[in-house]
Parts: C-alpha cells; sequence; structure tokens
C-alpha cells in the first residue's frame, strides 16, 4: 500500500509541472509509467503525450475553453474520465486527477473502477453507478484514504480535487503513515542470485529455476514491466502481487500469497501499450522466497495474439530490438 501512495505522489508532482504549462495528459494509465532505478531510489517516469492537450491557462482551464472537440475519444476506455468519454464538460486537470484515481484504486485491490467495452462503462456512468467500495475488498486500507480515492473518482469535475497537487496532499495524509521511498526494482537482486542448493518444493523452501525454464525464458526478450497483479488460483483462492518483467513468454511477478511450484493459474493484469485489462492463463515454473516477498517465474500458456503482439511491441521499444 505504501509503495502505491509513493508512486501516485511521485506521478502527481510529474503531472502537477504538466498542467502548469497549460498541458493535460489525458492518458493516465500503467502502460504509461515507467520505474526507472537511480542513485536515489527508483522514480516514477511518465511517458506517451501522443494525445495530451494544451490550453492557454494553467492548472484547472477555465471551463468555458474546450480541449476537445464533440464526440472525440482518445485513450484507454477504463482510465478515461466521464467527460472524456461523454464529452460532457471541458477536459481539464481535474480529468487526469480521475485517471490518477483509477490507477490508486487499481494498485490497491487489482480491479478497475469501471471495466468493460466502452458503451459499458459509459452506461455505468450515467446512471450514477459507485464503483466497489475498496474496504469490501481490503480491510486494511485506512478509511481516509478510500475516501480520498473516492473523491477522485466523482462524476462530476467540480466534485473532484481541483489538482494532482491537492491528490496527493490527500493521499498522504489518508495513509497516516510515513510515505516509503519506492523499491520496486530491488527484488531483481534476489531473483539474480537464487539459492545455490535445490531445495523441495515447500512453502517455506526455494525452488532455483532449472534449466530448462531458464533455456525458455532466454527464447524471448524481456523488458521491465511492473503494474499490478491478480492470481486466480484453484477453488477460488487469489493473490495480489506486482510484475517486475515481462516477454512473450511469460512475467516476472513479486507475491505475496502462496502458489505451487508448476500450478497452473489465471493472472489479470493491464497489457502493456494497449493498456487493457485481460485475464491469462499460465504456468508457474520456478518459486524463489525472497527476505519479504516471493519471486514467481510464470509460463504463459496460449496467449492470443492480441496480447502477444502488444507485449512484441512493448519489449522492442523498450529493448530498442
Amino acid at each position: 500500500m505504501g509503495q502505491a501512495v509513493a508512486i501516485v505522489r511521485q506521478l502527481c508532482d510529474a503531472l502537477s509541472e504538466v498542467h502548469h504549462r497549460g498541458i493535460v495528459h489525458r492518458d493516465v494509465k500503467p502502460a504509461n509509467l515507467l520505474i526507472e532505478a537511480t542513485r536515489g531510489g527508483d522514480r516514477v517516469q511518465l511517458i506517451d503525450f501522443g494525445i495530451a492537450t494544451m490550453g492557454e491557462s494553467q492548472g484547472v482551464p477555465d471551463p468555458n475553453d474546450k480541449l476537445t472537440k464533440a464526440g472525440e475519444i482518445l485513450g484507454t476506455v477504463e482510465y478515461m474520465s466521464p467527460e472524456q468519454l461523454m464529452t460532457t464538460a471541458p477536459v481539464d486537470a481535474r480529468s487526469d486527477v480521475y485517471s490518477v484515481g483509477v490507477l490508486l484504486y487499481e494498485c490497491l485491490i487489482g480491479e478497475l473502477p469501471y471495466a468493460g467495452p466502452p458503451m459499458v462503462v459509459m452506461a455505468n456512468m450515467l446512471a450514477g453507478t459507485k464503483p466497489a467500495l475498496i474496504r469490501t475488498k481490503r480491510d486494511d486500507v485506512p478509511r481516509a484514504l478510500e475516501n480520498v480515492i473516492g473523491k477522485a473518482l466523482e462524476l462530476e469535475p467540480n466534485k473532484r480535487y481541483a489538482s494532482v497537487a491537492e491528490l496527493a496532499r490527500a493521499c498522504v495524509a489518508g495513509f497516516a503513515q510515513p510515505v516509503p521511498e519506492i523499491d520496486l526494482l530491488k527484488v531483481r537482486d534476489e531473483v539474480a542470485r537464487p539459492p545455490a542448493v535445490n531445495a523441495p518444493n515447500a512453502a517455506n523452501q526455494a525452488v532455483t529455476p532449472s534449466s530448462d525454464t531458464a533455456s525458455r525464458r532466454r527464447q524471448f526478450k524481456r523488458a521491465p514491466y511492473v503494474t499490478p497483479v491478480r492470481v486466480l488460483m484453484d477453488k477460488g483462492a487469489t493473490a495480489d502481487g506486482r510484475t517486475e518483467d515481462i516477454s512473450e513468454g511469460g512475467i516476472l511477478m513479486v507475491m505475496d500469497g502462496a502458489c505451487g511450484d508448476g500450478q497452473r493459474v489465471r493472472v489479470r493484469l493491464v497489457v502493456p501499450v494497449s493498456g487493457r485489462v485481460v485475464e491469462l492463463e499460465g504456468k508457474t515454473k520456478w518459486i524463489i522466497n525472497g527476505r519479504a516477498q516471493r519471486a514467481v517465474g510464470l509460463e504463459f500458456i496460449d496467449l492470443s495474439e492480441e496480447v502477444r503482439l502488444a507485449i512484441s511491441k512493448y519489449v522492442a521499444l523498450m529493448t530498442g530490438a
């Protein structure tokens, strides 16, 4: 939870600079965030300003200054504000506030406030349907933080936070704990040094990747990719975590829950480039128990061509292949 708040705080800092230059990003989503390891710690990088708009004013543009044309829908539907989807109000900095709220909502529970085809999302918004309360899915989230996200996700722009800076301050206050440094990339140090001795597959023991698995992973180019993931296992059991890298062959993910070596599971995650939330079938190929979390290598099974191409495009972009 602290990592999610830390990411949002850095993201809001970046967006605040953008907004003060009169620019609205309009496509804030996991696929457009990169985590970069620096000497000062992991840093959030906001990318892809392909559909950003620029107005004459700074911060929140004049309500009479409409930045999009009637009927124009650009962006990834699940992360778009109601005014972007339905052109019911000017698209301004508060639209990015809404998208940040969606991202934080997803980070905390692994689900989106509204999901489905554009018409389904718009129908829910028009009906005034409220997203499920976060604490019904995860009761360790402070009620104050739940309320912050709820305000960021208000369907009417005037009811949201007026700026991302205000949203960031509210998130920190709602978390009510010291916000940690982002350390999402540190797990690679543990994974890069697996145990030297093979151990039986038990809950408290580590499984060293087999040479066959390692060889298969090398068949595909991989790229860093950090996004929330929910693992769906047998008998309705679930576990939450995040990906660390991705390839056409599978993902490296870090999770708090347990799953078995060689177990077939389904994972729900955001596909890079497209930004779509999908469920993919896979098989766990190795497990390494680190100091605080479990790293799991997952091999995809029967990946659709659409998802494969999206991953391939992302990896090529990140690796320069």
